[in-house]
This record gives C-alpha cells, sequence and structure tokens, in this order.
C-alpha cells in the first residue's frame, strides 16, 4: 500500500524535494540502501573526507530541508541525509507498522548494507526516538549521538493532544486559524515559520497519509549505549520541556550533555551559539 494519496501528487512532493535539493546547491549522490524493510533512500553530500553523520529528518520532513537546516554539518562532515521508509522522501512506497526496533533495524540494515561500522548521529523531535532506537539495537554503532528538542520521553500529553486537535480542525476546514495555533504552540512565537518550512508542511498534508508514530524503545536498551549524547532544549519548549527531559535522561543514556536554547520553543531556528556548541561537542574526542 502506497504512502501517497496518488501518483500525481507523489510527483509533487518529489518536484518540492528536488527543488529543496537545488537550494542546498552542493554536489550530492544518491543512496538507495537494503533493508528488510525495502529500500531506503539516502543523501549523502558535505566533506567526503570527513566523519560520517547520520542526519535523521523531524517528523514527516524529507532529508534535503533537514539538509538546509543542518547545513552547517556539510564543511567538516560526511552527511548521509535518510528519509524514513514510510515518511516523506524517496524511499520504499510502504506503510511501516511503528513497532519497537523497526526503525532501528531499519536504519542499523541500511548502515550494515552501505558498510559504515560506525556513525555520528543528528536527530530532531521525534525522530530523535528513532535515532535512540538505533542505539538500542546496535549500541556500538553510534559514536556520538545529538538530540535536538528531544522527543525520547512520552513528554507532555496535553500539549501534543491541543496541538493534534489545532491540527486536524485547520486541515479539515483548511482554516489558516487552527494551523497558526498548531504552529504557535511549537514554536511560541509568530515569526518562525517561514515559506520553506510552510511549503514542506503543507505539501506533505496535502500529497501523503500520516506517517505513523512509533513505540519508544525501552530506556534500559537504549542505555547499554555508550555513545556521547548532546541535548538541545528549547527553553520554551511545552512539548517535551526540559524538566521532564533531564528526570528522565539518566535512565534513558549513560553519557550526556545538555544546553538549553535560549528563547526558544519545540521548533525554531538554531542559534550560532547553538550550532557552535554541537560542532564543539562532536569535535571531542570520542569514548572507546
Amino acid at each position: 500500500m502506497s504512502i501517497f494519496y496518488s501518483e500525481e501528487l507523489k510527483n509533487e512532493l518529489y518536484g518540492v524535494y528536488d527543488s529543496f535539493m537545488e537550494k542546498l546547491g552542493i554536489p550530492y549522490e544518491d543512496i538507495y540502501a537494503n533493508t528488510r524493510y525495502g529500500k531506503l533512500h539516502m543523501v549523502k553530500t558535505g566533506n567526503p573526507d570527513g566523519k560520517p553523520l547520520l542526519i535523521y529528518p523531524g517528523f514527516n520532513v524529507t532529508a534535503p530541508f533537514q539538509l538546509i537546516f543542518c547545513d552547517f554539518f556539510l564543511k567538516d562532515y560526511c552527511c548521509y541525509g535518510i528519509d524514513i521508509i514510510g515518511h516523506p522522501g524517496k524511499s520504499e512506497e510502504c506503510i511501516v507498522r511503528g513497532k519497537r526496533s523497526v526503525y532501528g533495524n531499519m536504519v542499523n540494515d541500511a548502515l550494515e548494507d552501505i558498510g559504515l561500522d560506525s556513525v555520528y548521529a543528528f536527530a530532531s523531535s521525534l525522530e530523535c526516538g528513532m535515532l535512540s532506537d538505533l542505539m538500542a539495537v546496535a549500541p556500538k554503532k553510534v559514536k556520538k549521538a545529538v538530540f535536538y528538542v528531544p522527543a525520547i520521553i512520552k513528554g507532555n500529553r496535553f500539549i501534543q493532544a491541543k496541538w493534534f486537535l489545532y491540527k486536524k480542525l485547520g486541515t479539515f476546514f483548511n482554516s489558516e486559524k487552527y494551523l497558526k495555533k498548531a504552529d504557535f504552540l511549537m514554536a511560541q512565537t509568530d515569526t518562525y515559520v517561514n515559506d520553506t518550512e510552510r511549503l514542506a508542511a503543507t505539501t506533505t498534508r496535502k500529497c501523503m497519509k500520516e506517517a505513523l508514530i512509533y513505540k519508544l524503545p525501552r530506556p534500559k536498551d537504549v542505555n547499554k549505549c555508550n555513545a556521547q549524547a548532546l541535548l538541545l532544549m528549547g527553553e520554551l519548549d511545552k512539548f517535551f520541556p526540559q524538566k521532564m527531559v533531564l528526570e528522565a535522561a539518566p535512565d534513558i543514556l549513560k553519557n550526556y550533555e545538555y544546553y538549553v536554547m535560549k528563547g526558544r520553543g519545540h521548533i525554531g531556528y538554531m542559534s550560532e551559539e547553538s550550532k557552535q556548541y554541537t560542532l564543539e561537542f562532536l569535535a571531542k574526542p570520542d569514548f572507546e
């Protein structure tokens, strides 16, 4: 069963996808890796001599959109932007049931297929759970992990339900009012969502079925991974508040540090200071 509503709408999403790749403006390679769930598409770009950095998309976001967001990595790292199977992008067009370990096995299969024994990794929002799933399934595969606005816990259920209601009302009634309310809950500002962000979101909603939510891995399984982890948390994040994340973190991550992004909600731009902190974290010596 395809994740797209029609072939025409799939081509429309692919058109937006390709326009984002053009916007990135640097050489890249398309890779289709074999997994037990089908072909997983990756965009390989950046510094070919740099350490491999796996870049997970945000929820319902494509690889090129996330690579644009993460362009500060491209000078130093060989980046692999991935399209999760069952989510927007150019991977296998099938719906994947979000059982525990599914996404960890999926990405581990892909890394094995292209011959990567270990990686650094960056994930944002709900895809942080997918990265933690990889750490649980293949604890030696991830050397460093950056969790950006980390959805590694269940979070604030009331705020999440409120956002979901606004989003559904906005989509059903084609109401900008409710969609803006949903955006504000995420960003805690009226000014974050730009034309690129809006184009990515509206195209996904229009062209394909909603990706399925997955089960988070068991904390004790993730804690077996010795990777150094960085938690980048939004000061104003109501979905995954820093207090809730920090209370849960010791049970999930063996080695971690954190950085609070001032004035930030759950979505927003990374400041130059937070980008620099992230680069300095990745440049530290790896644990053996």
